[in-house]
């Protein structure tokens, strides 16, 4: 589906106004992608780049998820510990699988039901609903 649509070009609806809630409230946001290095031009372009406070690209770093190491590289960058963190992902195997293998909570971002079978992950339609779940209702 990713290589027919482009899902992770498109900014599903209220997902700058989630993220940037989550930066005033003081949580830290890192993207861990298996990606081809050009992501902070991507985040610029559709106008996510001031959420974001680092960007842990594969292509940049010689790791692939699900590595634990590509996840740790990110919460190094933001010294924020594993028990303290959470990672949002859209690929059971890559992303749940990574996440967790570096100690981090994973949910499994599936607002297609791609992987409706799944159930080894807390789920969330999105970024923004799941903000609003942790933070409540703007």
């Amino acid at each position: 589906a990713h290589d027919a649509f482009n899902l992770w070009r498109r900014v599903p609806p209220g997902t700058a106004a989630a993220l940037g809630r989550a930066r005033a409230a003081g949580m830290r946001v890192a993207v861990v992608s298996n990606s081809e290095g050009r992501l902070p031009e991507l985040f610029e372009r559709v106008g996510l780049a001031p959420f974001i406070e680092h960007v842990v690209d594969s292509h940049d770093e010689g790791v692939r998820k699900p590595d634990p190491e590509l996840f740790r590289r990110a919460l190094a960058r933001l010294d924020v510990g594993a028990e303290r963190s959470v990672y949002l992902g859209d690929i059971p195997g890559v992303d749940v699988v990574g996440a967790r293998a570096a100690g981090i909570d994973a949910v499994l971002v599936d607002p297609l039901g791609f992987y409706a079978e799944y159930r080894d992950a807390p789920r969330a339609p999105g970024v923004a609903e799941y903000v609003e779940e942790l933070l409540g209702p703007t």
